[in-house]
């Protein structure tokens, strides 16, 4: 490529990032690169430009990359051909679809909405629950997919949690899971087939400021999917009843529209679309096998870091701005947690 090439090319990408447009927050490291380069002669961004595209540092990195991204997606085709038994993918047809009955818990907005919009798409059934009182459960048939993503936040230090705080968090975000399991698999065992899909997040493997009760919830529901795996293939002899675990970081959804992140962590954890989840989830249960759903892709790294030196875990925690990005604790809150260590 001649320099005059290359020059009208940085040029054109350049004015492709107009400052007045376009947040720092949602370009990243990105925007930030060519921002820098508006203050650098047309020359010296040419000779940076072509010096990094040479750089053996830069080739190691991406090379490093690209292999972790092979043996990560090896390792996941695997796992997920191992647990489901067969090394085929027998995907559910039009037909098949119409006679699927799809129970979504928290389905009436965000990305439960955009899962039951997704599976009414494919033709099925769908029924969604945002609480389930015992005497529906008769009314709903015999669901065979069963979609448990109800949950909240509450954005509180652990000291500032109330009874009524924590009681909610827990029969939203875990209680409710065991309920709706309980009342909908018997009917799945039965019948020797089913899914169920449980939606937890990369909390679900470690901890974060101001988040306490949420990450233990997601973390119990870890442990829940893979006890209810075991007790299926092992207990019940049902290994078609198939489990999803979905593993997600930031999704863009009101339940953190508070959440702010900084350059650094937009562009190393992305946020995820919420229509993306609900059609990898829809196409999980297509393909009518248990499997493991990370989103985005640096989802997939967080369980190691229950492995690597603590300095790298914290460092990784510190890049992604895990312990500030949510609001601080407001006055009132830390008022009523001083009220209640003096007994008032």
């Amino acid at each position: 490529m001649s320099a005059r090439t290359f020059k009208a090319r940085q040029a054109n990408a350049i004015n492709a990032f107009p400052a007045s447009t376009l947040p720092d927050a949602e370009l990243g490291l990105s925007y930030l690169a060519v921002r820098s380069a508006l203050f650098i002669s047309q020359p010296a961004r040419l000779d940076l430009a072509q010096s990094l595209l040479v750089h053996p540092t830069l080739h190691r990195c991406l090379l490093i990359t690209s292999l972790l991204s092979i043996l990560l997606s090896l390792n996941n085709w695997a796992t997920v051909r191992w647990r489901n038994g067969t090394w085929s993918v027998k995907r559910l047809t039009r037909k098949e679809w119409a006679q699927q009955i799809v129970v979504v818990t928290g389905g009436s907005r965000g990305m439960g909405k955009s899962i039951v919009d997704c599976m009414i798409t494919k033709g099925a059934k769908v029924v969604s629950l945002d609480v389930l009182p015992a005497q529906d459960e008769a009314g709903i048939g015999h669901p065979t997919v069963l979609i448990n993503n109800a949950g909240i936040q509450n954005n509180r230090l652990l000291i500032d949690l109330d009874d009524q705080e924590i009681d909610r968090m827990l029969n939203i975000n875990l209680k409710s899971h065991f309920y709706t399991i309980q009342a909908f698999l018997p009917d799945m065992i039965r019948r020797g087939k089913g899914h169920v899909v449980l939606t937890s997040s990369v909390m679900g493997y470690v901890g974060v400021s101001q988040m306490s009760d949420y990450v233990a919830t997601k973390h119990a529901l870890v442990g829940l999917l893979e006890s209810l795996r075991y007790e299926l293939d092992k207990k019940h002899r049902v290994p078609k009843v198939r489990t999803s675990l979905v593993i997600l970081g930031h999704v863009r959804t009101a339940l953190f529209s508070g959440a702010q992140f900084g350059p650094l962590a937009s562009f190393l954890a992305p946020t995820v679309e919420a229509e993306q989840v609900a059609q990898e989830i829809t196409a999980a249960v297509e393909r009518q096998e248990s499997t493991h759903i990370a989103l985005p892709f640096y989802a997939n790294l967080v369980p190691w870091l229950k492995v690597v030196p603590t300095f790298l875990r914290d460092l990784a925690q510190w890049m992604g701005d895990a312990d500030d990005s949510m609001p601080p604790p407001t006055p009132n809150a830390r008022a009523r947690a001083r009220a209640r260590s003096k007994g008032e």
